[in-house]
């Protein structure tokens, strides 16, 4: 991994749930670390759900590796999210982790 790449600045996110003061309970996102990475597109499309018109972006996230970054997780990449679908250790390596995440817009 040449670190020159790595030039974008990322916030990983985990899911939690609260009790709010009602007793209800909701989902919040805590900041868990803010890494250096490489964000490139691999694809986007349009698609109909709900009778509206919604296009989704496919995006590679490459980081440092870290052992503890999970599927459920999510990225905060400026004012954009994306949601992780897949977590890629190459080679079984432990140098460099692959995001394979989609965002909605």
């Amino acid at each position: 991994m040449l670190a020159g790449q790595l030039n974008k600045r990322i916030t990983l996110q985990q899911q939690s749930s609260v009790v709010d003061t009602t007793g209800q309970s909701k989902i919040v996102w805590t900041d868990i670390c803010t890494v250096w990475a490489s964000v490139r597109p691999l694809r986007g499309r349009e698609f109909f759900e709900a009778e509206r018109l919604n296009s989704e972006i496919s995006i590679r996230i490459v980081i440092r590796y870290r052992p503890d970054v999970s599927a459920t997780w999510r990225v905060k990449y400026g004012n954009r999210l994306f949601d992780v679908q897949e977590v890629i250790n190459p080679f079984e390596g432990r140098v460099e982790l692959q995001l394979m995440c989609r965002e909605l817009v």
